[in-house]
């Protein structure tokens, strides 16, 4: 791993309790603890095999009920591994690429499957694990760049915006959209 200075992103496992896994991304590097970061190894040999650079940072997310299923976002699209990081499939069909820069990606998935993907300028929206993204029109002019799901109402989802949009929520699973705080440079 890389010493100091380098940007990360880290990901706990949801089974953390019992599993100790952790996950971290950076520089173009994916790790993978499962003593509670007292170790790491790296997770398959994602770099080397997929034939990325190590310039850029990672979003890296597990699978919020199984650990085994991990997410990983880069400049190049999103993967998708079911074997804990051994290996990996993309899951881009209807996302450009152009709309997966990890600096600027957040990703969340909820327990019934549904997952989102906010990238600034654009909102994605997955039914079927990441199979198939469609695009939400409602956040085209609004930048979105954080995603979060209301962990004991799915249909409960917030967006947070660029600039002095605001926040954004949906109580009806993103069919509608209000928003719920402008100006989010007073909070």
């Amino acid at each position: 791993m890389h010493g100091p200075g380098d940007y990360g992103k880290i990901a706990i496992s949801p089974n953390f309790a019992s599993d100790g896994q952790l996950l971290l991304a950076q520089e173009g590097e994916v790790w993978k603890s499962t003593d509670r970061g007292n170790t790491w190894q790296p997770v398959g040999d994602f770099t080397r095999i997929y034939g990325f650079g190590s310039s850029f940072r990672r979003m890296v997310r597990f699978d919020p009920v199984d650990a085994s299923k991990i997410w990983i976002s880069d400049v190049r699209g999103l993967w998708f591994s079911e074997d804990g990081g051994s290996t990996f499939t993309e899951r881009n069909s209807g996302i450009l690429r152009n709309d997966l820069d990890p600096r600027w990606s957040d990703f969340v998935k909820n327990l019934d499957g549904t997952i989102y993907l906010a990238r600034p300028g654009r909102l994605f929206k997955s039914t079927n694990n990441g199979a198939t993204w469609e695009f939400v029109p409602f956040f085209e002019r609004k930048s979105p760049y954080s995603v979060a799901l209301d962990p004991r109402d799915p249909n409960r989802i917030y967006v947070g915006s660029a600039g002095y949009s605001g926040i954004y929520k949906s109580v009806d699973g993103g069919a509608t959209w209000s928003q719920s705080l402008y100006g989010c440079d007073r909070i």
